[in-house]
C-alpha cells in the first residue's frame, strides 16, 4: 500500500484543521465585545454635510433636503432658489444623490441683476454614490456688485434663469427645470 498512508495522514490532518476552524466559527457565551446599536438614521451625516439646516445662516452651510418652510415641489427640478431671512443669502436647492449630495459653489455675477451658481462637481470625484435622487440645498452670498434683496435671475448649472422676485415680495421658492 504505497502512499496509502499519507493519503490518511493528509485526511487526518485535513479533517483537524477544518474542525479547528469551524470551531472558531462557532460563538462564544460571552461574547468579547457589545453588540453594536443601531444608529437612527437621523443622526447620519454625510461628511462635510450639516445634517440639517441650524438657525443660524452662513455662506457655505449645505444640508440634505429642503430649507426650512419649502414644500416639496412634488417632483423632481432642476434647481430651486428662494431668498433665506438675509437679504444677502440665497437658498440654492439641486437635486442629486443621497450619500453624496451636491453641493453649490459659490454665485458669481454675470450683470447688474443676474448670477450664476454651479455645482461644485470635484466634491465627490472618485466616490461611490447611490442613484437615488433627493434635494440638497447649500446656502450661496450674494457676490459684490449685486443689490442685496433685489429682484434676482438666477441661473442654476446653465438651467434657467430662475427669476427671483426682490426678497420684500416674499420668501417662495422658484424652481427650475432641466432642459
Amino acid at each position: 500500500m504505497r502512499g496509502g498512508w499519507s493519503r490518511s495522514a493528509a485526511g487526518a490532518i485535513g479533517a483537524g484543521v477544518l474542525a479547528g476552524l469551524l470551531g472558531g466559527c462557532s460563538s462564544s457565551p460571552t461574547p468579547s465585545t457589545p453588540p453594536s446599536t443601531p444608529v437612527p438614521s437621523s443622526s447620519l451625516t454625510v461628511p462635510g454635510a450639516t445634517p440639517e439646516p441650524t438657525s443660524t445662516l452662513a455662506a457655505g452651510a449645505h444640508w440634505r433636503g429642503l430649507p426650512p418652510s419649502f414644500d416639496d415641489p412634488g417632483t423632481v427640478r432642476a434647481a430651486g432658489v428662494a431668498w433665506t431671512s438675509d437679504d444677502t443669502l440665497l437658498y440654492v436647492v439641486l437635486w442629486g444623490s443621497s450619500t453624496c449630495p451636491p453641493v453649490a459653489s459659490p454665485a458669481t455675477r454675470s450683470g447688474d441683476a443676474s448670477i450664476a451658481v454651479v455645482t461644485d462637481t470635484a466634491r465627490y470625484r472618485g466616490k461611490i454614490c447611490t442613484a437615488d435622487l433627493g434635494p440638497a440645498t447649500t446656502v450661496v452670498a450674494l457676490p459684490a456688485g449685486v443689490t442685496p434683496g433685489a429682484a434676482l435671475s438666477v441661473l442654476v448649472d446653465g438651467h434657467g434663469p430662475a427669476r427671483l422676485p426682490a426678497a420684500a415680495e416674499g420668501g417662495a421658492p422658484v424652481w427650475v427645470d432641466a432642459g
